[in-house]
């Protein structure tokens, strides 16, 4: 388990759906390389138990959904890459 996306990114429809609005741009690059300016909102994820509010991209058409490093991150829930699951953590403050 890992992922490379920085942001969740969720099917534009979807979001419509749920209510969720976009309120700016961005512009982000894809795994192809590509360059693209997408809409940007918020929405409350929850993941094992965990649940926060977390910036969300509106993916277009048929984007399958993808869980962010950002998200988790919000979650306290970094990717174990050795045991391959997600490692609850406590928050560092230095």
């Amino acid at each position: 388990m890992g992922t490379a996306a920085t942001y969740t990114m969720l099917p534009d429809s979807l979001l419509k759906e749920l209510g969720i609005s976009p309120t700016r741009k961005g512009i982000f690059e894809m795994a192809d390389g590509r360059r693209e300016e997408m809409d940007i909102g918020e929405v409350r994820v929850s993941v094992n138990g965990a649940s926060a509010v977390s910036p969300v991209i509106f993916g277009s058409g048929g984007t399958a959904p993808l869980l962010g490093a950002v998200t988790l991150k919000i979650l306290l829930l970094p990717v174990d890459p050795v045991g391959q699951r997600l490692a609850p953590t406590h928050a560092l403050l230095y």
